[in-house]
């Protein structure tokens, strides 16, 4: 059986990039479904449709953070597991991730643990460069039950979520 995983970054080169490495360097069952630069579209597609196992997402995004994204999905979805990549300083996003319901955040430049989380999916991962922070990861089910109690994120314009209230 294969796991899926999906990676949203709004560099098309590094989403490229990656793809190539990750396949590479995954085992063959490990299959990546979609890649996009879209945080909407990343949301969409995992609340609505080609929902992957594991979805990486970069930390800083032009039409919201990847923090926010974590939490749009998460609000959403009880299953996948949510992995913050980046390439500026970890301790910037750690505590964000965590309490936003991801299981991971991952310097970019450190495939090795980026690879090893995606493997490890049934599993909060954590920060592996700031180990003091596990405790702070949950499960995607923990970490759902906890986000489903706060106000949920809209990700839609007003236009947007006007349409869907009159559907």
């Amino acid at each position: 059986m294969n796991t899926t995983y999906a990676i949203v970054d709004n560099d098309t080169l590094v989403l490229r990039y990656m793809r190539l490495l990750l396949k590479s360097r995954l085992p063959e069952n490990f299959v990546c479904a979609w890649m996009c630069s879209s945080a909407k579209q990343a949301i969409h597609r995992c609340v609505t449709e080609n929902t992957p196992d594991v979805l990486l997402v970069d930390m800083s995004m032009r039409e919201m953070s990847g923090v926010g994204v974590i939490k749009a999905i998460r609000e959403r979805n009880s299953n996948i597991v949510l992995i913050g990549i980046t390439s500026y300083m970890l301790d910037e996003y750690v505590l964000q991730v965590a309490k936003s319901g991801g299981q991971a955040l991952i310097h970019k430049d450190n495939l090795s643990d980026v690879v090893a989380a995606i493997q490890s999916r049934t599993t909060s991962y954590g920060c592996p460069e700031l180990p003091q922070y596990i405790d702070y990861f949950h499960t995607p089910q923990e970490s759902f039950n906890m986000i489903s109690q706060l106000p949920k994120t809209s990700v839609l314009s007003p236009q947007e979520s006007e349409i869907m209230r009159l559907c």
